[in-house]
């Protein structure tokens, strides 16, 4: 008799292929499925691709709920509330700097002066360099993160409206090569050498004639005491000035700069923090080099 697929003995039937989830496996009650490829028709006529794409629009139809939900008032209001918050958080954290602030420059060479008494005044083509007052070793000193230092004498002329109508004649002695001396230098944070420190001498003579010099000069300004850091005096050229002019024996200077930086616990920039916390300390490297 011939075996018949039932018994057990005949060729066996492919196994059939069961679609579940939209993926295709054998059945586990069948020998080894065979390899899928392609699109596999299931028991309804529906191929494996059509749930893919099904699956694929489901994801895009969340994904443009969410967008919706994002752009409802209440999720409009929510944006912008996080974007508040980190404004809040970049500026409080900006509120001081961290450049620091060293101190005076180290003692150097005094300026050599001849004797100026009886009222004696110095022709400005006899002046020493202002940069003798101040030189690079103290730039670094007072601002040790200071960057690119570049040094730039400056040429002062000294007569006065009122003499050069009298005579407009020009002689060396009416004129200062290095009267005024000045650095700029490029601090942390900058982008280029914004930062500048410098000093100019405004006269050198007797010391009495100096005193009273200077008495006249502060009538003119805001004659704010700032104490000496070693000078005989000084005051704030102006109220709305960060610069300050001092006496130190038979000499009349001043000193001052600007910055585009905040200092360590100070807050940003500001004029007077390098009018309080500056100034003093090249005040005091200045005066140190007028003995």
């Amino acid at each position: 008799m011939g075996r018949s697929a039932l018994d057990g003995h005949g060729p066996r039937a492919p196994s059939p292929v069961v679609v579940t989830d939209g993926c295709a496996r054998a059945d586990s009650r069948t020998a080894p499925a065979q390899r899928v490829s392609g699109s596999v028709p299931n028991g309804r006529g529906h191929h494996l691709e059509a749930a893919s794409t099904m699956q694929t629009k489901q994801t895009s139809a969340s994904a443009k709920a969410k967008s919706r939900i994002l752009l409802t008032p209440l999720g409009i209001i929510a944006i912008a509330a996080l974007a508040v918050a980190g404004l809040v958080s970049w500026s409080s954290g900006s509120d001081e700097g961290d450049v620091a602030i060293g101190r005076a420059g180290p003692a150097g060479n005094a300026i050599t002066l001849p004797d100026l008494r009886n009222g004696r005044i110095l022709p400005g083509n006899l002046w020493p360099s202002a940069c003798q007052l101040v030189d690079q070793r103290d730039v670094t000193a007072i601002l040790p993160e200071a960057e690119q230092i570049q040094q730039q004498p400056g040429l002062l002329y000294l007569k006065s409206i009122k003499e050069f109508a009298a005579d407009p004649e020009w002689n060396p002695n009416d004129r200062a090569e290095a009267g005024r001396c000045q650095y700029s230098m490029k601090l942390p944070g900058e982008t280029y050498a914004a930062t500048q420190l410098w000093v100019h001498i405004h006269a050198i003579a007797d010391p009495d004639v100096i005193k009273r010099y200077y008495a006249a000069q502060v009538l003119g300004g805001a004659g704010t005491n700032q104490g000496d850091h070693g000078a005989d005096y000084c005051v704030l050229a102006g109220l709305s000035e960060g610069t300050w002019l001092c006496r130190k024996g038979p000499v009349l200077f001043s000193v001052g700069g600007q910055t585009t930086v905040a200092f360590k616990g100070k807050p940003a920039p500001a004029p007077f923090v390098w009018r309080d916390d500056v100034n003093p300390l090249i005040v005091e490297t200045v005066a140190a080099r007028i003995r």
